[in-house]
């Protein structure tokens, strides 16, 4: 008779020490490879907001070319509810029609259906992109406490931009102008908004055209608050364009008295300037910094300051298109001091030249951390 010798039903199991070992083997693979997986993916949002960024780039370019080389306007008011239909008498200091809500230069790209909608958000920003500012009846256009531009909060049939649903990208405020091309209609200001032609431009490769925004606030960086009975409430500012140059008498670079504009004594004989580069967490040429974007207080210092709306969501850099249509991404400091906004205020008429960070160093004029 042949015996059998088992080991025990037990033989084969793990001991308390082997699992331990294999469990901390699993946790050190994991804290090794997650930093690499979110890095890969961080990696990979940038690179599609970028080929979002040419998309859009490329409608722009499609656009100028059906519109006798034309740029958009940021946006404008229209007679109509529906179309790109617009006409240059309503585009006044105050909305004649404000139940047909902004048409923005998105729609002159998606409208048609050149662009599509989705190719103006950005993988990673805050729920793809900003909102409109009057976002129509779909509750999932709306953000918490965001009012439109008639002060009623959503979901709100009553008004809707033709704009994109979600945006993550503005136009540089020197080549996209605001609505405002006949006011104020007097003597003493030369410098009213116009349309701008791409043959203006002469260094389309340096010129940025969009640039992608930040979401480090969520949507309100782009908001101002309205104020309400025991709750803040935010109206979103996503129809306007990212002015880069100031005055002494408006950090928005909007048109202002000729006597006012820029009059340091060593460079009067130019109105706009570049912003200078120095952190601050108020005023109308301060920059804030990254740790600072998310402060409840910052949200004027913000629509003063519209460069701060720059995404830094790239380890610290943004995807910035240019006039020519390539894309570059870099950090807002370096589009700063390199000049790379452009170097006239080209929507603007009258004396529209910018003095740029060079020659402000030049003069004492310019300040950088």
């Amino acid at each position: 008779m042949t015996q059998t010798h088992g080991r025990g039903r037990n033989a084969a199991a793990f001991t308390l020490i082997e699992l331990l070992v294999v469990i901390a083997i699993i946790a050190l693979l994991i804290g090794i490879l997650l930093p690499a997986l979110g890095q890969a993916r961080r990696s990979a949002q940038a690179v599609i907001a970028g080929a979002n960024a040419r998309t859009v780039a490329q409608g722009v370019a499609l656009y100028s070319t059906s519109n006798e080389d034309y740029f958009p306007p940021s946006y404008v008011y229209s007679p109509d509810e529906e179309g790109y239909n617009w006409r240059l008498s309503d585009q006044r200091q105050s909305n004649p029609n404000p139940q047909y809500g902004y048409i923005h230069w998105s729609y002159a790209l998606f409208g048609n259906g050149e662009v599509p909608a989705n190719a103006f958000e950005s993988p990673g920003a805050f729920h793809g992109g900003a909102p409109r500012t009057s976002p129509g009846g779909d509750v999932n256009d709306w953000e918490d406490n965001q009012i439109n531009d008639v002060n009623n909060s959503g979901p709100d049939d009553t008004v809707k931009d033709r704009q994109v649903p979600r945006i993550a990208f503005m136009g540089n405020a020197a080549i996209f102008p605001r609505n405002k091309f006949n006011v104020p209609d007097s003597p003493q200001f030369t410098h009213r908004n116009r349309l701008v032609r791409g043959s203006e431009i002469q260094h389309g490769a340096t010129t940025i055209l969009l640039s992608e925004i930040s979401d480090a606030n969520g949507w309100r960086l782009l908001a101002a608050s309205e104020g309400g009975t025991g709750v803040d409430r935010w109206k979103c500012k996503s129809h306007r364009s990212i002015t880069p140059f100031t005055t002494t008498a408006s950090g928005s670079g909007d048109p202002v008295p000729d006597a006012q504009i820029f009059q340091a004594p060593e460079t009067r004989s130019k109105p706009y300037r570049y912003l200078n580069p120095v952190w601050g967490d108020g005023g109308t040429a301060a920059l804030v910094k990254d740790e600072d974007l998310d402060k409840p207080n910052m949200q004027g210092v913000i629509i003063s300051s519209p460069l701060n709306v720059v995404s830094r969501r790239h380890n610290g850099k943004a995807n910035f298109a240019f006039v020519d249509g390539h894309v570059e991404m870099d950090e807002l400091l370096n589009t700063i001091r390199d000049a790379k906004w452009g170097d006239r205020f080209y929507s603007l008429t009258g004396d529209n030249r910018v003095w740029l960070p060079d020659e402000l160093k030049r003069h004492n004029q310019w300040e950088d951390e």
